[in-house]
This record gives structure tokens, sequence and C-alpha cells, in this order.
């Protein structure tokens, strides 16, 4: 599927004359948007489950334990390895 969606977007890309990211690109600007905006709001709900996640000495956070695929391919843990390759 995310093929198909991609050679929609180089079609439409074509049509409006201007570059438009593929859908792989997006999808991980917005992962890392989100984590980051949890990040910063005192009041959500996952705010204290970051926090103590992150690490004391850098700016990274520590990847949760995934016990199954389905919470490996689960939103936390693709944005905290998202987050962390575009920390350092």
């Amino acid at each position: 599927k995310p093929q198909r969606l991609n050679r929609l977007i180089r079609r439409a890309s074509s049509v409006l004359g201007c570059p438009l990211d593929p859908v792989e690109v997006v999808s991980d600007r917005r992962m890392t948007a989100k984590l980051s905006s949890m990040l910063d709001n005192i009041s959500h709900p996952m705010q204290v489950t970051l926090t103590a996640m992150s690490s004391s000495f850098s700016g990274r956070l520590r990847h949760p334990r995934c016990g199954t695929e389905r919470f490996r391919r689960s939103f936390l843990p693709t944005a905290v390895r998202l987050y962390n390759k575009s920390v350092g």
C-alpha cells in the first residue's frame, strides 16, 4: 500500500509542479512532532512516562521493552527510535 501512495504522490507532484515528500518521510516527521509535543506538554498523560524514559546524561530516550511484535510496531517505540535518531 505505501508503494501505491508514493506513486500517487509522485503523480500529484508532477501535476502540481512542486516536489512532495514520500509517505515515509511525512509519517516520520509527524511522529517526531507528536512525541516532541507530548514531551513539552506538562498536562499530557504520557508526559510522566516519557520523562521517566529520558536518559540522565544525554538528550535521548531509553527504548521501552517490547515483548511482542505488535507493541514493537506501535507508536511509542517507533517514535522513540525516530526521536533518538534525530537527536544524535
